[in-house]
């Protein structure tokens, strides 16, 4: 399960520092089908140059792991890190349990 999904924002294209924390998980959040739909708040720092500029932080159980997929359950990358483009974006992940069992996520994010 969750425990936490955020998403940082980095808005100034000269201060790395200048960031936005957002919980993701006030969106609309379906725990059991692993759907999140969010919608950045308006906010003015919050330009397509900003959305281009996210990174995403998941907290889950210490024994599970994230793999980050395809919208045809193709594992991509182990973890959801880096700096990545969420304007408009859709981005599907795994949380494995330590028992190798899944649970598959969907998140939308929307302008």
């Amino acid at each position: 399960n969750l425990n936490s999904f955020k998403c940082y924002v980095y808005y100034d294209k000269d201060n790395w520092k200048s960031v936005i924390e957002l919980n993701v998980l006030t969106g609309k959040y379906d725990a059991d089908k692993g759907i999140i739909v969010y919608t950045f708040p308006s906010d003015e720092r919050l330009t397509d140059f900003a959305l281009s500029r996210c990174r995403l932080e998941l907290s889950i159980p210490p024994t599970a792991t994230v793999e980050e997929i395809d919208a045809a359950d193709q594992k991509i990358n182990d973890g959801i890190s880096g700096i990545r483009d969420l304007n408009q974006k859709t981005v599907y992940f795994n949380v494995v349990a330590a028992n190798g069992e899944k649970k598959k996520y969907q998140a939308q994010f929307k302008k």
